[in-house]
This record gives C-alpha cells, structure tokens and sequence, in this order.
C-alpha cells in the first residue's frame, strides 16, 4: 500500500471546504467561477443538451421520453425554467412548493402515526 504524501488529508479537507462554499455561492449570490475554469464542464454540459434536445425536438417520440429529455435540458439551462416560470407568473414554483409541503405533511403524519 502506498504511504499517503505528507498533507493530503489538509489538501482534501481544503477542497471540500472550497468546493461547498462555491456552491453556496453559486445558489445563494449567483456567483460562477471564469469561464475558462468552466469549459470542460460547459462541453460536457453542451453535449448533454444538445443529445436531450434530439429527443425533445422528435415529435414521433414517446411523451414519456420527451418529458425525460425537457427535465434534462431544464436541469442544464435553469435560466430557460427561470424564464418559463416568469410568463407563467411563477405557476411551477408554487405547484413544486405545495408538492413538496404536501409530501413532508404525509411524512409528518406517518411519523406521528407510526408513535
């Protein structure tokens, strides 16, 4: 077994300390690392899209493959849900919101039940 480098341990406990504060960043403030820094991503989220559009785009598809690849395209390009829940005066934000409140109250109620 190979002996660990001096530092490691620091070097990861740094990297995942980095790594939630740009994500804090990103959700909270908006904030995105230089472009430059994100081109390997951006291709590979690119390539994503551009493959989920191909079945979007096929209307001889099945709606259940549509539906998969408009939740892949919307997963990739949140400003494009952003702006769709916008024209529908924030129609899927309150329908997600009252999902998610109806699912933790039966959750709630199972775990009461369940005492």
């Amino acid at each position: 077994m190979a002996a660990e480098r001096p530092g490691s341990f620091s070097r990861y406990v740094v990297g995942v300390v980095f790594g939630i504060a740009m994500t804090y960043a990103y959700v909270r403030f908006g904030y995105a690392l230089p472009g430059l820094v994100q081109l390997g991503s951006t291709v590979a989220s690119e390539a994503v899209v551009s493959t989920a559009e191909i079945d979007l785009y096929d209307y001889g598809a099945d709606i259940e493959i549509r539906q998969r690849a408009l939740a892949v395209v919307l997963g990739q390009r949140a400003e494009l849900l952003i702006e769709i829940d916008n024209e529908l005066d924030h129609q899927i934000l309150e329908e997600v919101l009252r999902k998610e409140s109806a699912a933790q109250g039966q959750a709630d109620q199972e775990t009461i039940c369940s005492l």
